[in-house]
């Protein structure tokens, strides 16, 4: 697992610039860098001619134009990319308006789309000079328009074309036409300055708080024995207390089952003894010829009896009747904790020795995230922050959030010490 405090917003920040930069303009938002050449009944760029590019936006439009220089008595065909900002849509109906306000009053109108997002308005200017410029778009039940940009319309060729900036150390573009961002997710967003947070990138694990985990091993030396619903599979829910699997015990060694049952006729043996003696100190005490505190000594040794008959039945019991996993001497393991089952070692029938894993269950309720921060960095590390991880092979990163709406995790501990070993200090976080 790895951490990285603050990454993944950065991460977003910085793509939603760069898709966001597709055009440069400067301080009017006015492009008048000189793009492949004009564009022609389809809506495409060709030749030697430069084009001049406008952007601009509005609470619900974007448009980016492009035309070639403006010349007198030449017709401008102003090719107009609309993008509805919700969703980032292409226009895809309705009809476009271009008025000019200048030297003179120009109107030029496209009924209907060129292609889905481009409509094409063509105008022949007659008198040169600076022309504010405001496009409409009216479409079904519904209007917009886009102004604050100019057209400069230029007496000749020769004025056009000494009025075209030259490009020096321009490098190397890759183009991202506005038809092809309209069949992918896109979007557009000012670059705005604001306080970015030094991050690290550190390693760490995904475990649980220590009463989240439980290994559940064999109580005694035995043989596994299917409880009624069979053995848990991994990934199935368990409850505290559930039952999940029987242990039949066995002897530490053969003679100690024959030592059981040798025990067990010794003590019956001695039961029959103490009765007998108890019958006779009844008859003598009948006779009065033996004091009542022989003949209580007489029941105590009965009753002592019993108890060591039955103490000596049941340990044999458990190298006998607990064999089938059903009698007295049998042991059922049980859950410890409420949990998922993610690991089974247990078969039936298997033989296993005291203490020997047979399952391990976790509590998934709650998972810490624990981060390895080098000492260098731990000085700075700031504990109310928020932080991020990623799994390994996954590209996302998931949010560790401590405080909001949004608070999804809190800080369980910033170490203290540094390990000897990893020269390390640890940072625990509970999702």
């Amino acid at each position: 697992m790895v951490m990285k405090r603050e990454l993944l917003w950065v991460t977003m920040l910085i793509a939603s610039v760069v898709v966001g930069c597709k055009h440069s303009h400067g301080p009017d938002g006015h492009n008048q860098d000189e793009h492949e050449p004009k564009a022609d009944a389809h809506g495409h760029a060709h030749g030697d001619e430069p084009a001049i590019g406008i952007t601009r936006w509005t609470d619900r439009l974007e448009l980016f134009a492009e035309h070639p220089p403006a010349v007198v008595g030449k017709e401008i065909a102003f090719l107009a990319h609309l993008t509805l900002l919700d969703g980032f849509r292409a226009v895809d109906q309705g009809e476009v308006t271009l008025e000019l306000d200048g030297p003179e009053r120009l109107r030029a109108v496209a009924p209907e789309k060129l292609r889905p997002g481009i409509f094409r308005p063509v105008f022949t200017p007659k008198v040169a000079g600076t022309y504010r410029a405001r496009l409409v778009w009216r479409g079904p039940g519904t209007e917009a328009a886009v102004d604050g940009f100019e057209v400069v319309v230029h007496a000749d060729a020769e004025a056009a074309a000494k009025a075209q900036p030259t490009e020096e150390g321009a490098g190397a573009t890759i183009p991202f036409l506005k038809e092809q961002q309209w069949q992918v997710p896109f979007a557009t967003a000012f670059a705005t300055e604001r306080e970015l947070t030094p991050t690290v990138e550190v390693s760490g694990e995904i475990t649980t708080p220590p009463s989240g985990t439980a290994e559940v091993g064999a109580p005694v030396q035995g043989r596994i024995v299917l409880p009624a619903r069979g053995l848990p599979r991994p990934g199935q829910a368990v409850q505290r207390g559930e039952v999940l699997a029987t242990i039949a015990p066995t002897p530490s060694s053969p003679e100690e089952a024959a030592k059981a049952t040798l025990a067990v006729a010794e003590a019956r043996a001695r039961v029959d003894a103490a009765r007998t003696q108890l019958q006779r100190a009844e008859r003598l005490m009948t006779d009065q010829a033996i004091s009542a505190r022989e003949l209580e000594d007489a029941k105590r040794e009965v009753a002592v009896a019993n108890a060591a008959f039955e103490a000596a039945r049941g340990t044999a019991a458990v190298f006998s009747g607990a064999a089938s996993g059903t009698g007295g001497g049998s042991y059922r393991v049980s859950s410890p904790i409420d949990g998922v089952v993610t690991h089974v070692e247990a078969t039936a029938g298997k033989s296993v020795s005291a203490g020997e894993l047979l399952l391990r269950v976790v509590d998934l309720r709650e998972l810490w995230v624990k981060a390895r921060v080098t000492e260098e960095d731990a000085a700075a590390l700031r504990s109310d922050r928020d932080a991020a991880f990623q799994l390994p092979a996954a590209t996302a990163w998931l949010p560790i959030t401590l405080a909001g709406e949004g608070a999804n995790a809190s800080v369980v501990q910033v170490g203290r010490v540094v390990d000897p070993q990893s020269r390390t200090v640890d940072v625990i976080y509970s999702l």
